[in-house]
């Protein structure tokens, strides 16, 4: 329970722990992280996923700014477009979370693996997120014919891992709206 109330403290300080310092994470690492969020009992549908790792950072740039001129062309998220900002938050390694099937339980696999993944890499203290727009990431050709990932696999959902800030500046967030809550 400490570990878990430490994460949940330095959470609570920073707001958000996809901020990642430079360095990436060994193979070992990662190797272990995959290993552990696919040793869950929920995953009938494991042999169905497949994953494609990057770490190099000139294929990161490459796809962060193809994705940048996507959203931009689209107008949409001028935010992210514009200025400095990295939409991989700097993280220096990227799992990007397939199936063999687009069918909603193999999907639904892929996701449920993307949480245990998160989950495990944050009990090592390492930061993890989705990326932001990540639909219009995964519907990207160039991304599919720079990862290699053959015809019968779909691209579902991309984690950044890597090491934390833990002291940053604190960004400004709106307050929580909840407009139903049934009890």
């Amino acid at each position: 329970m400490e570990a878990n109330l430490a994460w949940f403290n330095h959470f609570n300080k920073n707001r958000s722990p996809q901020v990642y310092t430079p360095g990436k994470l060994d193979e070992r690492t990662v190797r272990f992280l995959l290993r552990s969020a696919i040793s869950s009992s929920r995953f009938k549908k494991a042999p169905d996923l497949a994953f494609v790792i990057v770490q190099n950072t000139e294929v990161l740039r490459s796809v962060e700014n193809e994705l940048r001129v996507k959203l931009h062309a689209e107008k949409k998220y001028s935010d992210y477009t514009e200025g400095d900002f990295n939409i991989f938050s700097g993280g220096k390694t990227l799992i990007l979370i397939c199936s063999k099937s687009d069918e909603k339980e193999s999907v639904q696999a892929s996701l449920w693996f993307g949480q245990n993944l998160m989950f495990a890499a944050n009990a090592l203290g390492l930061a993890s997120g989705t990326v932001l727009h990540a639909e219009s990431l995964l519907n990207s050709e160039k991304l599919v014919r720079s990862f290699e990932i053959p015809h019968r696999y779909h691209p579902v959902l991309p984690i950044v891992l890597g090491f934390p800030i833990l002291e940053r500046e604190r960004p400004h967030y709106h307050p929580v709206e909840i407009i139903s809550w049934a009890k």
